[in-house]
C-alpha cells in the first residue's frame, strides 16, 4: 500500500501560476523519487483549498479560484502524475461526518480546544487576508477557518492515513492539524508558493 503524501495547496490571490509553484512541486517530486529508490511506494495527493478561498474567506472570485487551481492540477498531474482532489470534493464525499464535526465546533468549543495564541494568530491572518473589513466579520472568518482546518485534518486522516507534506511553516499547522502526521521538506524561502 503506497504512503499517501498529502499536500494542501492555497489559492493565489493575485498573479498567475508560475515558477514559485513549479519549484515546490518539483521538490515534492524529488522527495517522492527518494522514497521510490528506497522501495517505499508513495502517492502524492494535492488538495486545492478551494473552499477556504470562496467560503471561509472573501479573498478571491470563484472564477479566479477555478482558473488557478486548474493550472495547478494540470501541471501537477501531467508533469508528476500527482493526484488532485480539492477540499470541496473531499468534504462532499464525507458530508455527514463533516456536518457532525462542524456543528460541535462552535467558537466556544474551538476556544476550549485551541490555545488563545492560535486563535489570535487566526484572527490576525483573517485581518490580513480574508477580504473582510469589520472586526465581527474578521473574527467570524477566523473561526470558520479554524473549524474547517480541524474538520479537514480529522477527515483526511480518517480517509487517507497520510503523511502531510506541508508547504507552509510548522507554526501555521500546529494545533489545527490535530494528530495528522506531518513532514516539513519545503525550505522557508519557498513556503507559501501561491503567495510569492
Amino acid at each position: 500500500v503506497p504512503i499517501i503524501l498529502f499536500v494542501p495547496w492555497g489559492v493565489r490571490p493575485s498573479g498567475s501560476f508560475g515558477q514559485s509553484e513549479i519549484s515546490v512541486l518539483e521538490r515534492i517530486n524529488k522527495f517522492q523519487d527518494g522514497l521510490t529508490k528506497r522501495n517505499i511506494p508513495s502517492q502524492v495527493l494535492i488538495m486545492p483549498a478551494d473552499l477556504y478561498a470562496t467560503e471561509v474567506n472573501n479573498q478571491v472570485g470563484d472564477e479566479q479560484v477555478v482558473d488557478y487551481f486548474g493550472k495547478v492540477a494540470t501541471f501537477a498531474s501531467k508533469s508528476f502524475r500527482f493526484t488532485i482532489k480539492p477540499w470541496s470534493t473531499i468534504r462532499t464525499e464525507n458530508w455527514q461526518t463533516y456536518q457532525a464535526k462542524a456543528q460541535k465546533l462552535t467558537p466556544l468549543a474551538i476556544r476550549a480546544l485551541l490555545t488563545p495564541y492560535k486563535i489570535q494568530e487566526a484572527i490576525a491572518a483573517a485581518k490580513r487576508r480574508s477580504g473582510y473589513e469589520t472586526a465581527e466579520d474578521i473574527q467570524s472568518a477566523a473561526f470558520r477557518y479554524l473549524r474547517e482546518r480541524i474538520c479537514e485534518a480529522e477527515i483526511v486522516e480518517a480517509n487517507f492515513q497520510p503523511i502531510k507534506l506541508s508547504a507552509v511553516p510548522k507554526a501555521k499547522d500546529n494545533e489545527v492539524d490535530m494528530t495528522l502526521p506531518r513532514l516539513y521538506i519545503i525550505p522557508e524561502r519557498q513556503q507559501f508558493p501561491w503567495l510569492k
